[in-house]
């Protein structure tokens, strides 16, 4: 485990510039530590998840085969009806997100 991190961390201290995005969900310590290793390197962190700044997760409501989000983007709260199940599935959507934006 702790090699996958090192090897997924080469991307923000390695391959990208300084100044360059990152999104990160930063709901786990892994993810807090990713955030903060990539702000040492002068990335702009946008960070995701339930503890988010850029995109925030205020609430997750199962449907059927479906999820119902709402999510304060920027200060502005948006709901979102995303038609996947599972966490993962809700973070990929915010991290997917985090890039657009």
């Amino acid at each position: 485990v702790e090699d996958y991190f090192n090897a997924k961390m080469r991307l923000f201290e390695e391959l990208l510039p300084a100044g360059a995005p990152a999104v990160i969900n930063v709901d786990s310590e892994r993810g807090k530590q990713a955030a903060e290793r990539a702000r040492e390197k002068g990335l702009n962190v946008l960070s995701v998840g339930r503890g988010g700044e850029a995109l925030r997760v205020l609430s997750v409501s199962r449907k059927g085969s479906g999820q119902h989000l709402e999510l304060e983007v920027m200060g502005h709260v948006h709901t979102v009806e995303l038609p996947l199940v599972g966490d993962f599935q809700v973070s990929n959507a915010l991290v997917a997100a985090g890039l657009v934006l």
